[in-house]
């Protein structure tokens, strides 16, 4: 895959833009003649000219959103038009009830889209267009159907639905969590109540009273503590990832490109064998395809990386669908349904490697499009797509993904597959004929195998089933596998691995504050406690290393190293051992407990109760005010060659200042060759005979 021309960049880009901006230039147009307040009042053909220019269909009764509007996997038939007389029925509300609810229920919709009723996060914001869908959905018809019921049994001609709904009502709910949708709901009703914006006030719109408690002032807090409780999502256990791993791999690279080969022929059989426009029936033409699928399965050559015959899977494979039962030490495969499920299982591999690659949200991994793939001017690869959570438009915000090679061999062989998928469609069908897929989704990464439908809502369960299919379990450390855990594993190896861990997630997860980053990292108690383990022993690595090749090593922190490792040796009276060397440096770095990496190759030797010069006083070290004559700084020995050539660099310049006779040019560079030509002994020894250098640390001295 060739990287995406700028022309078409350019133009996705602008037509995105273009569709992000929509909806808000809708609501502004329509808000500089209507008054939301008097939406209560409106006939019918008003709310319907109001609800076409706001985009969202122009029938009475019917809410249709439009599919730029809603995140990719969300782009559900029942979403994007929600007919809400079918609806409220479907609920049960009585027959003398339905047209009364109905306009309640329009009124509601068209408000919402007028006001800004945000809450939480997105506190005092208009709703995007996909959320108020979910509570036209979801809540409203549920907390009208429950009132009307009961107004019609009372025999009433009522129409306060939302005033009616009983905590009763709410308690019928079996999920907690759907019971606490329900009552924020209320709550967004009240408030348009007090703003004079809505009527019908709801009954009950606040939390129970909690039970009153009268604090003890001294001793121990008396309150009832509550259970910690782990995070929703926990990141995926070490062993699951290594041996789903590499079995992934396998899928991947071994098995994909000679599987892409033989989808390949298949469409070949298609495209001879079409159903539209032959003048044999159906069913004949499915035969002819069938028949011929089975002949190419027959004569395909399974070959792997190496070139040579590609042997069973290196695991026990299986396949659980309908009608394409694989078991365990099959192989090849036979049948065509097989082969299908197989390109699932491949599709589902590559989206495990990019998951756990980039950490992004499911809705804006599925927003990733075929030749969204673009290079930066270094080369490196990114992933285009959008992203819908903190961005107040509609349609998502364009953003990118940096893509690791694994990860970039995934995306390009998911590309063609995608490609195949479509032009597959069903086998016994013409891809035309299959369903159609939602608008704007004809060039999504992902694709529905076996039809033309949109890659959603099921891609937990299919990565269940893949883990399944691998011989591993769908529920990785004791719970499900959800797409979700994927960014929480990312945010667990990268908080492990990496120094400066919080800012690289906080920029890669597209947070807009360090506390929700902190709060992906810190979610769970095991992995604050492997955090601080790593720490601790990366801090003793650090001086294990100094120990064993001390004399490479620069900085003032070095020479009492040097010295500590001397007198060590002569205490023992032998050469330090591996033993040694590891007691040494837990005894250095207070068993892991200092040492800190205060900047690439600088590390900052101070005990956390020493003062330095950085903080005037005991405290932990202030990377930005380091400084090459602080006793504590150590500088690591890959750091030589770089300060060899910038002293180099800055001489060259010194002289070119002065020769200009650049004053200010000058004290510059002798500034850079004073922070550089102390760092380390030897390379102090080198420079001090240039005439340059000796000039620079003359004139120090001398303002001294």
């Amino acid at each position: 895959m060739s990287t995406t021309p700028v022309r078409a960049d350019l133009f996705r880009k602008a037509k995105t833009q273009e569709l992000l901006a929509s909806a808000t230039a809708l609501r502004d147009t329509v808000l500089i003649d209507a008054r939301p307040e008097t939406i209560q009042i409106m006939s019918r053909d008003e709310l319907v000219v109001l609800q076409s220019k706001l985009g969202f269909g122009s029938t009475f009764g019917i809410w249709e959103t439009p599919s730029s509007w809603i995140p990719a996997g969300h782009r559900t038939p029942y979403m994007m038009r929600i007919d809400f007389k079918h609806r409220l029925a479907f609920l049960g509300v009585p027959e003398s009830h339905l047209d009364a609810a109905l306009d309640h229920v329009v009124r509601y919709a068209v408000l919402l889209t007028l006001v800004p009723t945000g809450r939480g996060r997105a506190n005092g914001r208009f709703l995007k267009p996909f959320t108020v869908a979910q509570i036209l959905y979801r809540l409203v018809p549920i907390l009208i159907a429950s009132s009307a019921k009961r107004i019609c049994s009372e025999g009433s001609t009522e129409a306060n639905y939302f005033g009616r709904v009983t905590q009763e009502d709410l308690d019928e709910q079996e999920s907690e969590e759907f019971k606490r949708d329900l009552r924020q709901e209320l709550s967004r009703v009240t408030a348009l109540c007090e703003r004079g914006m809505w009527s019908d006030r709801p009954s009950i719109d606040a939390p129970p009273d909690e039970p009153e408690h009268t604090p003890v002032v001294k001793g121990a807090d008396a309150r009832p503590k509550a259970e910690p409780k782990a995070g929703k999502h926990q990141p995926l256990p070490d062993e699951y990832v290594a041996d789903c791993g590499w079995r992934v791999l396998w899928v991947v690279k071994e098995l994909g490109p000679t599987l892409l080969k033989l989808a390949h022929q298949f469409v070949d059989v298609i495209s001879r064998n079409p159903v539209e426009g032959s003048n044999v029936h159906p069913e004949t033409v499915s035969r002819w395809r069938r028949e011929q699928f089975r002949e190419l399965i027959a004569a395909h050559q399974w070959i792997g990386s190496d070139g040579n015959g590609l042997k069973e899977p290196p695991f026990p494979l299986t396949l659980t669908r309908k009608m394409a039962k694989f078991e365990a030490g099959q192989w090849p495969p036979t049948s065509s349904t097989q082969v299908t499920a197989l390109l699932q299982l491949l599709q589902m591999a590559h989206l495990w490697i990019v998951l756990l690659s980039v950490g992004s949200r499911i809705g804006e991994m599925l927003s990733i499009t075929a030749g969204s793939v673009v290079h930066s001017s270094d080369g490196t690869p990114f992933a285009n797509g959008l992203t819908y959570k903190l961005v107040d438009a509609a349609g998502g915000v364009e953003r990118d993904w940096p893509l690791p090679d694994v990860a970039l061999e995934a995306v390009r062989q998911q590309e063609e597959l995608s490609a195949l998928i479509k032009s597959l469609g069903h086998l016994s069908l013409d891809p035309d004929d299959s369903e159609t897929g939602t608008e704007g989704d004809q060039s999504s990464l992902w694709s529905r195998v076996g039809s033309a439908g949109e890659f959603t809502s099921e891609v937990s369960r299919q990565l269940r089933a893949m883990s399944i299919n691998l011989g591993l379990t769908d529920k990785p450390g004791g719970t499900n596998l959800v797409t979700h855990r994927f960014r929480k594993t990312v945010a667990r190896l990268a908080a492990l691995a990496l120094a400066g861990a919080p800012k690289i997630l906080m920029d890669l997860f597209g947070h807009k504050s360090i506390e929700m980053t902190l709060y992906y990292i810190l979610t769970d108690p095991i992995v604050q406690a492997e955090i601080k383990q790593v720490v601790e022993e990366v801090a003793v690595m650090r001086a294990k290393d100094a120990i064993e090749d001390v004399e490479n090593y620069g900085g003032p922190a070095a020479k009492k190293i040097s010295e500590t490792v001397i007198r060590e040796r002569a205490r023992l009276g032998r050469d330090l051992g591996a033993n040694d060397i590891r007691q040494l440096a837990e005894v250095l770095t207070l068993s892991g407990q200092s040492w800190a990496m205060v900047r690439p190759g600088v590390i900052c030797t101070k005990l956390p109760g020493s003062a330095g010069p950085c903080t005037k006083k005991v405290g932990r070290p202030e990377p930005s005010r380091c400084r090459w004559t602080c006793d504590h700084r150590l500088e690591e020995a890959f750091l030589r060659d770089d300060v060899d050539r910038s002293i180099a660099e800055a001489v060259r310049l010194y002289e070119l200042e002065r020769a200009d006779e650049n004053e200010m040019g000058q004290e510059f560079w002798a500034g850079q060759i004073l922070a550089h030509v102390r760092r380390f002994d030897d390379i102090f020894q080198k420079w001090s005979t240039n005439p340059s250098v000796v000039q620079v640390l003359n004139n120090q001295e001398q303002a001294a």
